[in-house]
């Protein structure tokens, strides 16, 4: 493993440390979760970080006393929030037809989508921008035919790629659906959707994450 592979699984590790933690932002949270949900490695790894953050919680951390109302208002906020409603035609709209998608997605989409409006960003390339509360990320879908290749700069700030469909191809090796696909300052190589039928993925580009507090002695403790 040459350093800047090292550089990314080290940025892979933050951002799974972080997701446990509860540290990313709206945007990160969303395509984090999305890659759990497809990735039984990846969500081992987040079990393990929230097994050893509990511990240490419940070894370190002195209980709080709370009001007597708090249980019952918390329980009375659950009971009002209505359940996203699901948008069949929509999610046609957007995924591909007989997609699996994780639920965290689904509701997503049911949350925050009203229109649907694709368009082109190069040729053999579509995108379609997911309109979410936080002003840190930048969420979006691209749609990719087969053999079309992104020539690619290193990027200002991190992206992140969840291959939903598909595959994509570049200098690390080829990357099948569920994987998480991390690009920073050090990248500078071109990506090929390398899939038969093309390939459908989730971006979300979003400045790094930095470890504070509890997460930093989690990633200490767990990359011993």
């Amino acid at each position: 493993m040459n350093q800047q592979q090292a550089a990314l699984q080290d940025a892979y590790e933050t951002l799974l440390l972080s997701y446990a933690a509860g540290l990313l932002d709206q945007a990160q949270n969303l395509i984090v979760a999305s890659h759990v949900a497809m990735s039984p490695q990846a969500k081992e790894k987040v079990q393990e970080c929230e097994a050893l953050g509990g511990a240490l919680m419940e070894k370190y951390c002195e209980p709080v006393s709370m009001g007597k109302q708090s249980l019952a208002n918390v329980l009375n906020r659950l009971d009002a929030r209505e359940a996203p409603q699901e948008h069949e035609k929509m999610y046609e709209l957007i995924f591909p037809e007989g997609l699996s998608i994780p639920l965290c997605l689904k509701r997503s989409v049911a949350c925050h989508v009203q229109h649907v409006h694709w368009r082109t960003v190069r040729p053999g390339v579509q995108s379609f921008e997911l309109s979410l509360e936080c002003r840190q990320s930048k969420t979006r879908f691209l749609k990719a035919g087969r053999g079309v290749e992104s020539p690619r700069m290193a990027p200002r700030a991190m992206e992140l790629t969840l291959i939903l469909d598909g595959a994509l191809m570049d200098e690390t090796g080829v990357h099948k659906r569920g994987d998480l696909v991390i690009m920073d300052e050090t990248c500078r190589h071109a990506a090929t959707s390398c899939d038969r039928q093309g390939g459908f993925y989730m971006v979300v580009t979003s400045a790094p994450t930095h470890f504070s507090g509890l997460h930093q002695l989690l990633h200490s403790l767990f990359n011993r």
